[in-house]
């Protein structure tokens, strides 16, 4: 693979920053997050990292220790931005948010019974 270190930065530093707010309050499934919005980075990381379209992508989102480029895929960080918006409203000074906040963990709790 011949990814740049510029290139992997550009993805890190400015892709993945710049649709952070957009996955954070915006509530989409995940499965939606994984088939519509996984593949376009993945494919121009790729094409950067000199990858063929059919090759397995795991590798640009394993961890440097195991042989990857440690490269956030959109599916990842939309899972944590959830978590963090999350915390954010339990945490929150105004008792209104809190309430909300834990009506909303309860409803989640209740579907997944």
């Amino acid at each position: 693979m011949h990814l740049t270190q510029t290139e992997a930065q550009t993805f890190q530093s400015g892709v993945s920053p710049r649709l952070a707010w957009d996955l954070m309050v915006i509530q989409l499934p995940i499965s939606w997050v994984k088939c519509q919005l996984d593949p376009f980075p993945t494919l121009y990381i790729k094409t950067w990292a000199g990858l063929a379209r059919c090759a397995n992508s795991s590798i640009l989102f394993l961890s440097q220790a195991n042989g990857g480029l440690h490269l956030p895929s959109m599916s990842t960080n939309f899972k944590k931005l959830q978590v963090l918006q999350m915390a954010q409203l339990i945490v929150s000074r105004d008792s209104c948010v809190r309430f909300v906040a834990g009506h909303l963990l309860h409803h989640e709790d209740m579907q997944h019974i």
